[in-house]
């Protein structure tokens, strides 16, 4: 199980850091999430009758009490106790998981007096013998205690009962808990929970979304949500990787407005889609393997688009690429500072997404990035070689245009459109560019077989930690004029050691005889 935050470490537990906009494109993961799959792959804990408390708390680590908030539906228990024991046995943490009273009462019905009422307030089930992990149950109200029917019953005012009920119940809890030495330190929760997420805030600890349904469905539901695309389009799940066309009959009724829980999910997603200082997470019910083109995107699928830290397009560039790329009917990535300059407007229909900055080595080393549309500074070439991303060559100045050249015309790893006389390259030109390095054709195959063979020489570079390629001889210090010296040394007919060139490629006088000196590594 992986537990993986937007910007920083759950709570102390391990996992992979990631930022907001750390790019790993596709488009369960845009405007700054990213789906990882949640591996439920132990039984659900056995007994349901009421287990003595253990005596071992004591060696728990005090830092990770994670709450677990869960609806009165086994399809949301199950994977909850079953992420539970994950957390305890792998990172010996405590966990408390919250249930209705109705759904307690049915884990532990010698738990509940004739009044119904909890005796105690939470059932503890030690996992290891050493206590490096507890589970604990506790129950919480929903406003409908003895339960409810969701055939017949109106769930708007079920929705209502649990956002204003369950909070106070909650929040009482949670008090309970760290009045008892066990602070809540993260909020897991199920869907339309989003009083869990008020709790989280309250308590300024992280919360993080359980989606105990497919990776396809969360896909869908977010993009709907988020781009409020017109349902009866036969385009709504094409920008969906490893979807279907569907017909509106296939789409999950979540997203249907007569729905009476849409709105509290909408909510959810709302918190989803918010930034990294939310501390928002999203952890799925699935498996890499069956779900991988949703999770991780198409391979390849991807454009990223990035100019540096100083290069600003001008405005009628900035249009001819926003218009290039919507046009390439592609999915995108395109970072755009805010420190000025004009920026562009996303494509419809969520085919691109647009961020102040990202880890740029993240997004790149990512599967489903296909193409690097690139200004050609050294820095972001490399880091494109590195992870063998063939590039659409956008040169501004310095030594970008030759960068640009050698890419093309030596190493083969991208592609120079064409500019126009005012200097700007047209939409129809980039498109025809992304579509060159990305397509079937042959200059597009060549290009990423040369990319990916630069990859592999590059990281062979890398495991020898040689850096450049350096001369048998230790390099010899020299001072700026001095000149090589050769030739046969005195006696042995054998040639002295060469002193490398002065400081740069050539020394004047190297330049003035046109000649070239080999070079050393100072």
């Amino acid at each position: 199980m992986q537990l993986l935050p937007f910007g920083r470490d759950c709570a102390g537990v391990k996992g992979q850091q990631l930022d907001q906009t750390q790019g790993r494109p596709g488009w369960t993961r845009s405007d700054g999430f990213f789906l990882r799959a949640a591996r439920a792959m132990d039984a659900s804990v056995g007994s349901t009758a009421k287990i003595p408390p253990p005596t071992m708390s004591a060696t728990l680590p005090p830092h990770l009490h994670f709450l677990m908030v869960s609806l009165a539906a086994q399809g949301q228990i199950n994977p909850i106790r079953n992420l539970a024991r994950r957390l305890a046995t792998l990172a010996g943490a405590r966990v408390t998981i919250a249930t209705p009273l109705s759904s307690h009462r049915r884990l532990f019905p010698a738990s509940t007096t004739d009044a119904g009422q909890p005796d105690d307030a939470t059932q503890e089930l030690p996992l290891n013998p050493d206590g490096s992990g507890i589970i604990s149950y506790a129950p919480y109200s929903d406003g409908f205690d003895a339960g409810f029917d969701f055939q017949a019953g109106p769930v708007d005012l079920f929705v209502t009962h649990l956002k204003s009920v369950g909070y106070r119940t909650l929040s009482a809890l949670a008090q309970a808990l760290a009045a008892a030495g066990r602070p809540v330190t993260c909020v897991v929760y199920t869907m339309t929970i989003t009083c869990a997420v008020d709790l989280a805030r309250d308590l300024n600890v992280p919360s993080v979304l359980y989606w105990t349904q497919a990776a396809a469905i969360f896909a869908i539901c977010y993009h709907n949500f988020r781009h409020r695309p017109d349902l009866k389009s036969s385009k709504f799940t094409e920008v969906i990787p490893g979807l279907p066309r569907l017909r509106a009959e296939e789409f999950p009724t979540l997203i249907a407005e007569s729905n009476p829980t849409r709105l509290p999910i909408e909510e959810i997603f709302a918190e989803v889609g918010k930034s990294a200082g939310e501390k928002q997470r999203v952890l799925v019910n699935t498996f890499r393997e069956l779900e991988a083109a949703v999770m991780e995107g198409e391979k390849g699928s991807v454009v990223y688009v990035a100019f540096g830290s100083i290069t600003r397009p001008a405005a009628r560039q900035v249009e001819e690429i926003s218009r290039g790329l919507k046009d390439s009917g592609r999915p995108y990535l395109w970072v755009q500072r805010k420190d000025g300059g004009s920026r562009a407007a996303v494509a419809e229909e969520g085919q691109g997404m647009l961020v102040e900055w990202c880890r740029q080595v993240k997004v790149l080393s990512h599967g489903a990035v296909g193409c690097f549309v690139t200004h050609c500074g050294w820095n972001s070439m490399t880091e494109a070689i590195m992870s063998g991303v063939p590039m659409v060559l956008l040169p501004d100045r310095i030594d970008q245009p030759t960068n640009a050249a050698l890419a093309e015309m030596v190493w083969g790893i991208g592609v120079r459109p064409k500019a126009g006389e005012d200097g700007v390259v047209s939409a129809a030109e980039l498109q025809r560019c992304i579509g060159m390095v990305m397509g079937e054709g042959e200059t597009g195959m060549e290009v990423r077989k040369c990319a990916a063979k630069w990859k592999e020489k590059a990281a062979e570079a890398v495991a020898n930690d040689d850096g450049p390629r350096r001369p048998a001889q230790a390099p010899t210090t020299v001072r700026s004029g001095e000149h090589l010296a050769g030739g046969p040394a005195a006696g042995d007919g054998r040639e002295r050691p060469r002193k490398p060139a002065c400081v740069g490629l050539a020394c004047m006088q190297c330049m003035e005889k046109k000649t070239q000196p080999p070079l050393d590594v100072l």
